[in-house]
């Protein structure tokens, strides 16, 4: 692996969360980034996060699936942002992980990427996972909750 992409606290953040619950709206990004759902609407906070992700889409580490037209496009890693992500926390090809506590484990991106039927479903998921994560950062410990992906493979 070559140079790595160089990013700020808080464009990290923003990759940790798309990393743990593998697609997100800007709707959702933005309320695990305040910690509140009731920014999700806030257009200050939509219009600087929509920024924010497009310099991420720009170094290639973010693309998006549109959803519907009138609904917002779904964000996700690209190969290359997955490979920063794995970098940062120190996953390597051989971890397994067993998806909570912060206990991550290494997807091939095949596996890994989110899916491509079924979004609209798949965003509810993650509606569901930014509440429980947003629970987590006010609350350390209460509860934890991990992406079926760790179903996907047996260990």
């Amino acid at each position: 692996m070559g140079d790595l992409e160089v990013f700020t606290r808080k464009q990290f953040e923003v990759m940790y969360y798309i990393f743990k619950v593998r697609g997100a709206n800007v709707h959702q990004i933005v309320e695990y980034y305040k910690g509140d759902s009731s920014y999700r609407n806030n257009k200050s906070a939509l219009n600087r996060m929509y920024e924010m992700l497009r310099r991420l889409q720009s170094k290639n580490i973010l693309t998006n699936i549109p959803v519907g037209q009138r609904e917002a496009a779904m964000y996700h890693l690209t190969p290359y942002g997955l490979e920063l992500v794995y970098e940062e926390l120190k996953v390597d090809y051989r971890t397994t992980g067993k998806g909570f506590n912060n206990d991550h484990g290494y997807f091939p991106y095949q596996v890994y990427k989110p899916p491509t039927k079924s979004i609209k479903h798949f965003l509810n998921q993650t509606t569901v996972h930014t509440t429980v994560l947003n629970i987590q950062k006010r609350v350390p410990g209460v509860y934890d909750y991990r992406d079926n992906l760790y179903a996907k493979v047996a260990y």
